[in-house]
């Protein structure tokens, strides 16, 4: 285990949220955390990955201290952020003391091992890489005195804390930025001999930073699973230690092939264990299939972006981050309950609700479990999400619920069952706004072309730019629609995660999507789709297929025919509020918590 991210110093916090150990009071707090670990689990080793931001601290960030500027090898600074203090060649060496003492603390608070975080473009992949590193002094000029800084860290710690005790670093393989000067898989390799004279025991493979342009860092699901596995087995080719592989290995299955093919030593998760802690010990019991695997949506880490660093969730697991008051205690009375709708609220919901003891049965009036999960997993590279849809039916298995496909609820059915709580959870349906010629023929739901019983013609208007409506777009651009997307709001992507959007919205210029926003529909035709611009301009788009993708509306429609058919009534998911993945977990789990 590695507690990530520990700041060396105060100028490479990101605010005030962040974790320092620049100093001895710190000690306690983390032998605190080391005991815990090491009495819970003797076998466990656990380490602390020290820190610090560099260039890449934006001081005009959430909660960051507005009176420090970003340090760097050299005064370059990252897109919108702040050219960084170049660090003269006397701070650079007191720097390598700040990185050395962290290390003596760490080791004096109990744990077995560091880790120097090398990588993602921080200040010491910084000096590292030719890109931001444009000295000519000692620490910079040559791939020797490139490397300089990181060595001095490592020789460092080892003569303080005795070469005995393991010090691991995570270096880039690839910066992917648009310059001809950078970290390469190449350059990684002449890296690579240096830091393993000096002294380092592991060294794990990651890439990407602040510009790069791909996330090669927390990679999103349109990033190839076990994306650094052949860099990782370059590595090996020039070094000793053991290399360790990240990112996007998600299964257990999938590091067993990454090391029987030699590419790795070890592996890292990171994400799979916020999505299930217990992925290791579901693996060294045989138990694969009951898995949570992370769909690599990148929630967890979009909510860190935007700086709301108390307040981080992960879409598939709820108890994330909250573990210390999430857990389950037995009901006190067993109810009969039943959930309507096996969504992915509705499949949450049930799963608590079991697990507290309770009798629950799941009616879903479809043949399949997931809801619009089955159509969430549609659009191109995001099949992963079939995954949650086989984690829920194992889980239901395994809790007794009752599931019941081709259900329908209706008063007569929910009133012959008398459940004493009754779960509502029964989705939505698409908004379809009040425009002359909705009606048409030629007027498809979004939702049915993801489902593939609506067919589409050539030309494709689409009305509505939210994920709905961009993903759809994207999946029939590629099969070779001409699409045209329409979005009453300035913007296109509203509320979609970073990552995905920036994914999705390079697909759609690619396969020449044209995006309309700030434009109201006026008419729809039998042949066209009559807008306004944003600039006042008529347009006449041609359309044989008009797709809604304009929004989402409750299914009051159930809510309202079953209410008062049972003491405790609760609605949960779509059929509450629209809302995404994450929001509709995390509601069905509250409300089987409820039920004591």
């Amino acid at each position: 285990m590695m507690v990530g991210g520990v700041m060396v110093d105060i100028t490479g916090v990101g605010g005030m949220n962040w974790c320092l150990i620049d100093d001895d009071k710190y000690i306690p707090a983390f032998a605190y955390l080391a005991k815990a670990v090491h009495e819970a689990s003797p076998d466990v080793k656990v380490g602390v990955q020290i820190h610090h931001l560099g260039r890449q601290m934006y001081k005009d960030s959430l909660n960051a201290y507005a009176f420090m500027n970003p340090v760097a090898p050299s005064p370059i600074k990252i897109g919108a952020g702040t050219v960084p203090h170049e660090l003269t060649t006397e701070e650079v060496e007191h720097m390598v003391d700040q990185f050395v003492e962290a290390a003596v603390r760490v080791q004096k608070a109990g744990y077995d091992c560091v880790q120097v975080h090398g990588a993602h473009g921080y200040l010491v992949s910084s000096f590292m890489s030719p890109f931001s590193n444009k000295r000519t002094d000692k620490y910079g000029g040559s791939l020797e005195n490139n490397v300089r800084f990181a060595c001095e860290i490592v020789r460092g710690i080892k003569e303080r804390c005795g070469e005995e005790f393991p010090v691991l670093m995570k270096i880039n393989g690839d910066d992917f930025v648009d310059a001809r000067e950078q970290i390469t898989p190449e350059y990684a390799k002449a890296l690579a001999p240096f830091l393993e004279e000096a002294g380092v025991d592991e060294l794990h493979v990651s890439a990407g930073q602040y510009d790069a342009l791909l996330p090669g860092g927390v990679s999103p699901y349109w990033i190839p699973k076990a994306f650094h596995a052949d860099t990782c087995a370059g590595l090996k080719q020039v070094v000793k230690i053991p290399v360790g592989c990240i990112d996007r290995v998600d299964s257990p299955e999938l590091a067993e092939e990454i090391l029987a093919q030699g590419k790795a030593d070890l592996i890292w998760m990171l994400r799979p264990l916020v999505a299930d802690p217990d992925l290791p010990n579901k693996a060294l019991a045989g138990k694969p299939e009951e898995i949570n695997t992370c769909i690599a949506c990148n929630v967890c880490i979009d909510i860190l972006a935007n700086g709301f660093i108390h307040e981080t969730r992960c879409a598939v697991n709820p108890d994330a981050w909250r573990e210390g008051v999430a857990h389950i205690e037995p009901s006190l009375r067993t109810k009969k309950v039943l959930v309507v709708g096996a969504g992915p609220a509705g499949m949450e919901a049930a799963r608590i609700a079991a697990q507290i003891g309770h009798d629950v049965t799941l009616w879903e009036k479809d043949t399949e479990l997931g809801g619009q999960l089955n159509l969430a997993a549609v659009p191109p590279l995001k099949g992963e999400i079939k995954s949650l849809i086989r984690y829920f039916a194992v889980q239901l298995a395994n809790e007794g619920v009752k599931v019941e496909l081709g259900k329908e609820a209706t008063r007569a059915s929910v009133g012959e069952f008398a459940p004493d709580v009754l779960i509502i959870a029964a989705g939505s349906s698409t908004f379809f706004p009040p425009i002359p010629g909705i009606e048409s023929a030629s007027v498809a739901d979004a939702r049915a072309v993801l489902a593939g019983s609506a067919k589409t013609g050539e030309q494709v208007v689409i009305i509505g730019g939210g994920e709905v409506g961009l993903e759809t777009a994207e999946l029939l651009a590629q099969e070779g629609r001409k699409v045209t997307v329409v979005e009453l709001l300035p913007a296109v992507g509203e509320r979609m995660v970073k990552d995905g959007f920036a994914y999705v919205n390079a697909q759609l210029a690619k396969y020449g999507v044209e995006i309309l926003t700030s434009t109201k529909v006026e008419k729809i035709t039998e042949k066209s789709v009559e807008v306004v611009t944003g600039e006042g301009k008529k347009r006449s788009l041609p359309a044989d297929t008009v797709i809604i993708a304009a929004g989402a509306k409750p299914n009051k429609k159930v809510q309202e025919e079953l209410q008062g058919l049972a003491r405790e009534v609760y609605l949960a998911g779509d059929c509450l509020v629209p809302c995404d993945i994450r929001m509709s977990i995390h509601q069905g789990n509250g409300i089987g918590r409820m039920l004591y």
